[in-house]
């Protein structure tokens, strides 16, 4: 009896569980598609043409839960009807480069395609992903956000005319222009570097981060 209570108390968990994933997502759509239809919708005494500022853009923060996906794209579809010529999305370089020097482009290319097909350009924020290769430990106490970057294991005290202070990450700046050029008007260098929920370095740490991804 004792186990049969608890085989029933782990599937009513699992099923609660469930439910709680699938409103967030469900949420998340509608706010999304409601904003776009409040942008869409534009008060009549500014015109009869909404008018949409070039320097407007869209920032689906949750694209990064389920990307290239059919959630994900329906968020490239909500960023059209608003009309913004530009999309935010945030990469993880573990993503990208899962060992260090070999790339796997599939999801980077998805993301442009599906956005060049709506006439959306890309602004992507680059995570410097903590646990792997190319990161140093973390130094917080507390579980990180899965955004959280982290220093490169590489990052050093001095500048090099050709590496910054960073060779890992001149590296991969330059493999990122190297296949997307003229592509991506703006790159954002992490997300929120003044926030230890997303930067697990120092300020000098992420200056010379932002540095070497600018000379690159």
């Amino acid at each position: 009896m004792t186990i049969r209570r608890i085989a029933f108390g782990i599937l009513g968990l699992l099923i609660v569980l469930a439910g709680i994933v699938w409103w967030q997502r469900e949420t998340v759509i509608r706010v999304a598609k409601g904003g776009a239809l409040i942008l869409r919708d534009l008060p009549s005494g500014i015109g009869t043409q909404p008018v949409i500022s070039q320097t407007y853009g869209f920032y689906p923060a949750i694209w990064e839960v389920f990307p290239n996906s059919s959630d994900g794209y329906r968020l490239y579809d909500l960023a059209s009807e608003v009309g913004a010529p530009y999309m935010r999305i945030g990469f993880f370089r573990q993503w990208i480069e899962p060992q260090e020097d070999v790339y796997d482009w599939a999801m980077l290319d998805d993301a442009v395609f599906q956005a060049r097909e709506r006439g959306i350009r890309i602004i992507p924020t680059f995570y410097h992903g903590h646990s792997f290769w190319g990161a140093k430990p973390l130094t917080k106490t507390r579980s990180p956000k899965s955004s959280t970057s982290a220093v490169p294991h590489d990052l050093t005290d001095t500048w090099d005319s050709e590496d910054g202070y960073s060779a890992s990450i001149t590296r991969f700046y330059r493999e990122i222009l190297k296949r997307y050029p003229e592509t991506f008007p703006y790159i954002a260098v992490g997300n929120e570097p003044n926030s230890k929920t997303f930067w697990d370095g120092t300020y000098e740490e992420y200056v010379r981060l932002f540095q070497t991804a600018a000379k690159a």
